[in-house]
């Protein structure tokens, strides 16, 4: 046995030397090799069988107008058209584009031109268009002065202004403009106190929405109702499930995750 084992040690130290001896040799051959030329010629092909058009999705939230709290801000029209951004977002400009500034009284009939004030919001509007951009519309309002319905009758009115607004910006009705924006999404996280305080409740919102939902498909067939970019209190299965009151084949669905990403689920 003990012969066996010599034998067995004395074969793998010789296969080892081999090993090195093998491994000496090819080492250095291999580092002196010079690399073979490689030439390839490729086409690629992005998009379907039917061109369809695939669309950027470079979008931002508020601009190119300084917007915020802080005076400070900058005006980025031209840092956005050198990033090619093609998307804004019309929320947390702190007024302008917020339902609370342009429509302030609920209980105002909202077919009165003088139940309005859209000076603050047409500026604004009008850098979005004018810089190149596409406007992505949030019926609402910004952090500071969010204002849900209090009621049945001022919810019955705000679904009443926001086609009006919408007719304001998109068919330029009281001296608008005619923007044919695709998008409209319906609030801003009202699962979050901020813009949902109590004591409304997420049926109160989900009620709003479905209203309003309603009511813009009928007058404007061809724009995308979304919403609610919810951050994450809501259960999303819920959320879609009571979205489906809107009786919207494909509504999309929103969610904002901060420092993370921003998904669109359609």
């Amino acid at each position: 046995m003990r012969s066996l084992n010599r034998n067995l040690i004395f074969i793998l130290i010789l296969g080892l030397g081999l090993v090195i001896v093998i491994l000496g040799g090819l080492i250095p051959a291999l580092a002196n090799q010079q690399p073979r030329p490689f030439s390839q010629t490729a086409s690629v092909k992005i998009g379907g069988p039917n061109n369809l058009e695939i669309r950027p999705l470079l979008g931002v939230n508020c601009g190119p107008l300084p917007a915020g709290r802080d005076p400070n801000n900058a005006e980025l029209t031209r840092p956005y058209q050198e990033i090619g951004v093609t998307l804004v977002r019309t929320h947390d400009y702190y007024g302008p584009l917020d339902t609370a500034l342009m429509y302030p009284d609920r209980t105002k009939n909202p077919a009165d031109p003088s139940s309005y004030n859209f000076s603050a919001s047409d500026r604004t509007w009008k850098a979005i268009v004018e810089g190149g951009f596409k406007p992505y519309f949030r019926l609402g309002d910004s952090w500071n002065n969010s204002r849900p319905p209090a009621n049945p009758f001022e919810r019955e009115n705000w679904v009443k202004a926001a086609l009006e607004v919408l007719n304001h910006y998109r068919r330029g009705k009281w001296s608008g403009f005619q923007t044919k924006f695709r998008y409209v999404e319906i609030w801003n996280e009202p699962d979050h106190q901020q813009f949902w305080p109590k004591p409304h409740t997420p049926r109160d919102y989900f009620q709003l929405y479905h209203e309003a939902a309603v009511a813009i498909k009928k007058e404007f067939p061809d724009i995308q109702v979304g919403g609610p970019a919810i951050t994450h209190v809501y259960k999303i299965d819920d959320a879609c499930d009571k979205l489906q009151l809107s009786t919207l084949d494909t509504p999309e669905f929103e969610m904002s995750a901060y420092g993370v990403y921003f998904l669109i689920f359609k």
